[in-house]
């Protein structure tokens, strides 16, 4: 999780992860320039919008402004089952640029996710087996008992309580 705004609107985006925040990041360029990005998919890296997890004092100041004033704070939220089940088909099967290779390796090593080499499908009865022990790691990683940090645990708010 983290936090999304554009210097000239006054608009607080907090960004769950998995819950179209490609459309929404696009649609507040938009809001905040007039145009959207030439490709969609890059805009978790545009210059035109502003994110706590940029550590720079800059971004965490504007924010806290921005919520001092009064800005307008918004989220989207996702049925958490199918939030859960494109987490995993996208960020822990899949090994693309924007997979979570080392969480993979990590569950594979101790939760005993099994994936078949690269380029080979996975039998149902395999997919149905990791997904269950997938599932069953979220509910341990969100109480709090994995080694694996949680994500969206370090608040953004802690870092722009006191607005420069």
């Amino acid at each position: 999780m983290g936090v999304v705004t554009a210097a000239r609107v006054p608009l607080v985006y907090l960004n769950l992860p998995k819950s179209g925040s490609t459309t929404v990041q696009n649609h507040l360029l938009f809001i905040a320039e007039g145009r959207y990005a030439e490709r969609p998919e890059a805009i978790h890296q545009h210059a035109g919008l502003r994110r706590s997890r940029e550590d720079d004092d800059a971004t965490h100041a504007l924010i806290g402004r921005q919520l001092a004033a009064g800005a307008v704070v918004f989220t989207f939220v996702r049925d958490p089952g199918r939030r859960l089940y494109a987490c995993f088909n996208e960020k822990i099967v899949q090994t693309g640029r924007h997979s979570f290779l080392a969480i993979r390796h990590e569950l594979e090593r101790d939760w005993g996710l099994r994936f078949p080499p690269a380029g080979e499908a996975m039998p149902l009865a395999q997919w149905r087996e990791t997904f269950a022990r997938f599932v069953t790691f979220v509910e341990a990683n969100v109480a709090g008992d994995t080694a694996i940090r949680q994500i969206g645990r370090a608040s953004c708010r802690e870092r722009v309580s006191s607005p420069v």
